[in-house]
């Protein structure tokens, strides 16, 4: 009976850290791209924001947890003008699917492509973690931001 409660507990407060993103490797998923690399402190990583545009338009990508894991990494996309709308959200698709691919082996499927490109909202499962696209209109109405979110 004892060795049954140690085994649950063990699993209880170790399963989170195995299913987590790990710290280090998660602050460097997005390298490769430049404008994208990124600093850190003790609750996650985030990049500098990456200008697309002369219009402002920006992306970014941030990592939150602690220094022991990562619970959610995410990339989020600053839109400013209409008229800059498809060549940033090409950029956000970019991202995102080198993302996917390094963060949970995941290469994304085309209903989340759609919604990235066409700035809607979604959510989908991919075994242990959830996708997610956001989208939130500024308060002065004058442009919008997409989040692009993996969590466990």
């Amino acid at each position: 009976m004892k060795r049954l409660i140690l085994t649950i507990l063990i699993l209880f407060i170790f399963t989170p850290i195995c299913f987590a993103f790990d710290y280090q490797a998660s602050c460097h998923y997005l390298d490769s791209i430049s404008g994208l690399s990124t600093t850190g402190d003790s609750m996650g990583c985030m990049s500098s924001y990456k200008m697309l545009d002369s219009h402002r338009s920006n992306l970014a990508y941030y990592t939150e947890g602690s220094k022991s894991y990562i619970n959610n990494v995410y990339l989020v996309l600053n839109v400013y003008y209409e008229s800059s709308k498809e060549s940033v959200h090409n950029s956000l698709v970019q991202s995102a699917k080198i993302l996917s691919k390094k963060a949970i082996n995941y290469e994304l499927p085309q209903p989340i492509i759609m919604c990235l490109k066409n700035g809607n909202k979604g959510t989908w499962k991919h075994g242990k973690y959830t996708i997610k696209v956001t989208k939130e209109i500024f308060p002065s109405g004058r442009g919008y931001e997409i989040h692009f979110i993996i969590e466990q």
